[in-house]
């Protein structure tokens, strides 16, 4: 008995590691304050992982925060979303306030070689543009539901 409870431990941990490894970064979505006095200035960031955690910071100056929680989403949808957002096209729109910040939505695909492919999904304000891709704003709108609108 005491020979298959270590084993069998350290499987657990193995496994373990593994998920670890195998978590990464779907969905994001970035606030940055644009040009302001330096106390004005702040950027906010949401991240939502493949294992369903979601992850905010804020910064302003010198005061920062960061919280983590676990939710519950359908991964193949979303993964399935991302493909067709893949697809879309970039389209470009008349900038609503220069140097005004901006809210940024991106999606991120695994690709068969381990490497990461960025998908623009939407901007606002400055440089705005969308992806005409109809799942790409449904994950702006999955990207506002879990992050706070």
């Amino acid at each position: 008995m005491d020979r298959v409870l270590p084993a069998f431990g350290l499987s657990l941990i193995l496994l373990a590691g593994i998920e670890a490894a195998s978590a990464h970064v779907l969905l994001e979505r970035t606030t940055t304050s644009g040009f302001v006095l330096p106390q004005a200035a702040m950027t906010m960031s949401c991240t939502v992982s493949n294992t369903g955690e979601v992850t905010l910071e804020f910064q302003s100056g010198d005061i920062g925060s960061a919280s983590t929680r676990t939710v519950q989403f359908t991964k193949t949808e979303v993964e399935k979303a991302i493909t067709e957002a893949a697809q879309g096209n970039v389209v470009k729109e008349e900038p609503q306030m220069i140097d005004a910040g901006a809210i940024t939505y991106t999606a991120y695909q695994r690709q068969a070689d381990g490497s990461t492919k960025e998908i623009p999904l939407w901007q606002t304000k400055d440089l705005a543009f969308h992806n005409d891709a109809p799942s790409a704003e449904r994950l702006k709108n999955l990207l506002d539901f879990l992050c706070g609108h």
